[in-house]
């Protein structure tokens, strides 16, 4: 396996989507591979016709990421939740 994502339809409301997960393998990282398959993601959530944004969470554990998701276009919120576990 390659990697995996996770996403939502309509979470936390109508409008959004959530993508909860977006995993690529160790070995196949740093190939764009992540952002091929946030590409994918995207038209994915753009054919429902129902959701205009896509949300995404970030564990402070995993903030190595944020660049990431940074180039891809995303912005901080401020919000900060606890990590239950």
């Amino acid at each position: 396996m390659v990697g995996c994502a996770d996403l939502i339809r309509g979470y936390p409301d109508p409008a959004t989507a959530l993508l909860g997960l977006l995993l690529v393998s160790e070995k196949y990282q740093r190939q764009g591979i992540g952002r091929r398959a946030y590409a994918l993601i995207e038209q994915f959530v753009q054919d429902w016709h129902t959701c205009d944004r896509v949300r995404i969470g970030v564990v402070r554990t995993n903030e190595a990421v944020v660049p990431f998701w940074n180039q891809l276009g995303f912005e901080p919120t401020g919000e900060v939740k606890p990590y239950r576990y």
